[in-house]
């Protein structure tokens, strides 16, 4: 009765450092996905709008650039 008990503690060792290992790459998938879906949410354009977040972000930094030096430039 004890090497019954004994083996099946041994194999369910076995099978938590398998499962363990099974699991180990399931990390770098999701991050990859997760990455790719967010640059291609950034680069899309956006319906209606026919600009990418990325395009509206730049072109407000450019405006805010353009103001800013417009108001340093007045005596």
């Amino acid at each position: 009765m004890r090497t019954n008990q004994l083996f099946l503690l041994i194999m369910l060792n076995a099978m938590c450092r398998l499962r363990r290992f099974v699991q180990h790459g399931y990390v770098t998938v999701e991050y990859t996905i997760v990455t790719a879906s967010v640059i291609v949410a950034l680069l899309l354009p956006i319906p209606g709008v026919d600009e990418s977040i990325v395009d509206m972000t730049i072109s407000a930094i450019k405006q805010f650039q353009a103001h800013t030096v417009t108001l340093l430039a007045l005596p």
